[in-house]
C-alpha cells in the first residue's frame, strides 16, 4: 500500500474512533443508563472493526504510523500472520 494512502486511512479511522468515543462519553453524561448501554453495545463493535480491519493492517505495513503503545500489539499480529 502506498504510504500516503496508509496515512489517510489511519487519519480517517482515528478520527472516527475519537468521534464515536466522544459521543459515547456524551451519552454517558447526558443520557439514561439504558441509553448509554445501548449506544455502547452498538458502538463497541464498530470501534473494534475500525482498528482490526483498517488500522491494524496499515500498522503492520507501516509500524511507525502506530502509536508507540500499540507496537507490541502490531508485532504480535505480524507474528501470528506469519505462522
Amino acid at each position: 500500500m502506498d504510504r500516503t494512502i496508509a496515512e489517510e486511512i489511519v487519519r480517517a479511522a482515528v478520527d472516527c474512533d475519537i468521534r464515536l468515543n466522544k459521543a459515547l462519553r456524551f451519552v454517558e453524561s447526558n443520557g439514561t443508563q439504558a441509553e448509554f448501554e445501548a449506544y455502547r453495545s452498538a458502538v463497541a463493535p464498530i470501534i473494534w472493526q475500525l482498528f482490526e480491519r483498517l488500522q491494524l493492517p496499515v500498522y503492520e505495513e507501516y509500524i511507525d504510523l502506530a502509536p508507540e503503545e500499540l507496537h507490541d500489539v502490531v508485532k504480535r499480529s505480524i507474528a501470528q500472520r506469519q505462522k
